[in-house]
């Protein structure tokens, strides 16, 4: 599981820069590096949250990594390019009944982000 975790994770994170990259950085403006989560992957280890493109935004370097994903900004954000909301609908996510998941699952969404990055033309 750990290596379609890893594998899923690489083709989703791409997919979340080529998504966001003319947006820039949902907490900052800048340029789109990586792939943030707004409820961190150690908050929400589900791989439901972990994979949600609602809870996973372009960000510059700085702010994911050295600014401990600049939550303030990224709130801001979020409320800025999708309204109040938007936050809402994430917290009921993160709160809904999470199982595992299995080779199937995570299989299956290797194939469609894999897809997704292909539409970007990646």
């Amino acid at each position: 599981m750990k290596k379609l975790k890893a594998k899923l994770k690489l083709v989703f994170n791409k997919y979340i820069r080529l998504r966001d990259r003319n947006k820039g950085c949902i907490s900052c403006g800048g340029p789109v590096q990586d792939a943030g989560h707004y409820y961190s992957t150690s908050q929400c280890p589900q791989p439901q949250m972990i994979f949600n493109e609602q809870n996973v935004h372009g960000q510059c370097i700085s702010c994911n990594r050295f600014k401990e994903g600049a939550r303030q900004g990224y709130l801001v954000g979020l409320n800025r390019r999708y309204g109040p909301d938007y936050i809402m609908n994430i917290d009921v996510k993160r709160c809904l009944p999470q199982s595992p998941w299995g080779r199937f699952e995570y299989e299956q969404m290797i194939k469609h982000y894999t897809g997704k990055v292909r539409e970007y033309g990646q």
